[in-house]
Parts: structure tokens; C-alpha cells; sequence
């Protein structure tokens, strides 16, 4: 197995690169991915696609994933299964790209700011991608938010550089390795949470629908310490207003999509002969 993988540190968003090869005698119809406790219980979203073509001619098609238990799993590994589109034989392999969504997994660190400090966080993981499978090849990178960053766990070889944190590539590591790490850096985004959700559906005899939704949100970043002040706030408004754009930028309401309209039979005429 060879994996790429990429850690945005925005919103706890990974992005896999996987190419898998079947070393066994009998085919093999799926793939699984294993997930420490730490990231299980913090899982929101799960999504895997396969990659078909090369360059330009490249497209995707979707995977469906469930999840599944194996019963010798080790320290509470938690686990998903990929199912593929045709059964892997003997030496085939099959390139996948795996995207998935942690919530509450970073840590304020420190929990309290005043308001002119940055905010700080703690992003644990691992350098060594937790697997079932022997892994030939991975390099990970994670993507962090600004260039500040106050430390970080080496495992060598270990480079940083900008806002790329890279670690890997290692070779020929066995099943279910892992290598702790931990990495302390600013993150000023919002930390919005929705607490409590309350939809209102109404329905009129006249078939028109209105729905109105009640949201209850919190900080769940670092808590502010000390008094507010006016003056610090003037001093820093230009900064002050981005973030307040990108907060109310970042908090969307999709909405489903319409049922495409019903087709209508094409108009027939007959002509009665006789």
C-alpha cells in the first residue's frame, strides 16, 4: 500500500491518497480503514472515491463505505470498509482517494486568551498512518493556517517549511504501526458550534412550505480572559472585521435540491385511414 495523505488544519479535514495492491491468492472486493479511538469517536464524515484514467482523461466515481468490526481489532481500533468497483485479482491495484471529517479533535491550548492573543492549539496524530495492511510507502502533510507554529513532534525525516508540515516518506512498515505526534500551533479560525438545533416546518393548504430554523451556538475555542476593551478593539478593527466575515462567511445553509421535473411523453397523432 502506498499513501499520500493531507491534513487541512482549518476544519480537521483529511484527504488520502491510497494505492492498494492485492499481494494475496483470492480476490479482494474491499478495503479497510482503520481509525485510533482518539478519531473514531470524533468521526463526522467518511466519503472514498475511485480514481479511473490517467491525467486529464481522470474522473472519479464513488465508493460506498460502512462500518464494520473485526473481532481481534487491537486497542479499540474502530474500522470502515470500502467496497470496490470490480474485485482486485492477483498484482492489480487500485488508486482511491479517501476524504474524511474530525470535529472537536483540536485542543485549545492555552484554554484562556486575552483579546489580543492568537489562539493556540494542540493537533494530535500520528506520523505513521494507522493500517491493516503493510504499508511500502506514505508521506504525510499537514497543511496548517498561518507559518506560526510552536513546536512539533520530529520523526525523522521531518521538514517544515511555510505552511507544510511534512513527515515521511517511510518505507516497509507492518500492520497497525504508529507513531504519536503532536503539533502546537495558531489557529484563528471560528470555532462555531451548534449546541441546539430547532426546525419548524409549515406546510400551507395552498401547498406553499416554510421552514424556520432556531440555532443556539457557542465558542468551542479558547475562552476569553480579562475585560473587554473598546480601545484595543479600534486598534485592531481591520482584523477584527475579517474575522467577522469569515465567521458569518463560514456558516452556510445548503439546501436540498429540487426533484428534477417529471418528463412528458412526446405528443403522438394518429391519422385514421378509412
Amino acid at each position: 500500500m502506498f499513501v499520500v495523505c493531507e491534513f487541512l488544519l482549518f476544519m480537521d479535514m483529511y484527504t488520502d491518497t491510497i494505492q492498494v495492491e492485492n499481494v494475496g491468492t483470492t480476490p479482494a472486493s474491499e478495503i479497510l480503514l482503520a481509525f485510533p479511538p482518539s478519531q473514531a469517536d470524533h468521526l463526522a464524515l467518511v466519503k472514498a472515491q475511485a480514481a479511473i484514467g490517467k491525467k486529464k482523461k481522470k474522473s472519479y466515481v464513488h465508493l460506498d463505505v460502512n462500518p464494520t468490526e473485526l473481532p481481534d481489532a487491537p486497542n479499540g481500533t474502530k474500522y470502515f470498509s470500502i467496497s470496490l468497483l470490480d474485485p482486485l485479482s492477483l498484482g492489480e491495484t487500485a488508486t482511491l482517494e479517501v476524504l474524511y471529517i474530525l470535529t472537536h479533535s483540536l485542543e485549545p491550548f492555552p484554554a484562556e486568551i486575552s483579546q489580543s492573543e492568537s489562539q493556540l492549539v494542540y493537533f494530535r496524530d500520528s506520523a505513521l498512518i494507522l493500517s491493516p495492511y503493510h504499508i511500502k510507502q506514505q508521506t504525510i502533510f499537514i497543511k496548517t493556517p498561518s507559518t506560526r507554529v510552536e513546536s512539533y513532534t520530529r520523526v525523522e525525516p521531518t521538514k517544515f517549511a511555510g505552511r507544510e508540515l511534512k513527515y515521511g516518506p517511510y518505507e516497509d512498515r507492518p500492520p497497525y504501526s504508529f507513531s504519536p505526534v503532536i503539533v502546537h500551533l495558531e489557529n484563528n479560525s471560528p470555532f462555531a458550534v451548534v449546541e441546539e438545533l430547532l426546525r419548524e416546518v409549515e406546510i400551507s393548504h395552498w401547498g406553499n412550505l416554510q421552514i424556520t430554523e432556531h440555532y443556539k451556538l457557542a465558542h468551542a475555542g479558547a475562552r476569553h480572559k480579562g475585560v473587554f476593551s473598546r480601545l484595543e478593539l479600534l486598534l485592531h478593527a481591520v482584523s477584527f472585521l475579517l474575522l467577522v466575515f469569515i465567521t458569518l462567511n463560514s456558516f452556510s445553509f445548503p439546501l436540498p435540491h429540487p426533484p428534477p421535473p417529471p418528463t412528458r411523453m412526446p405528443f403522438l397523432s394518429f391519422l385514421s385511414l378509412g
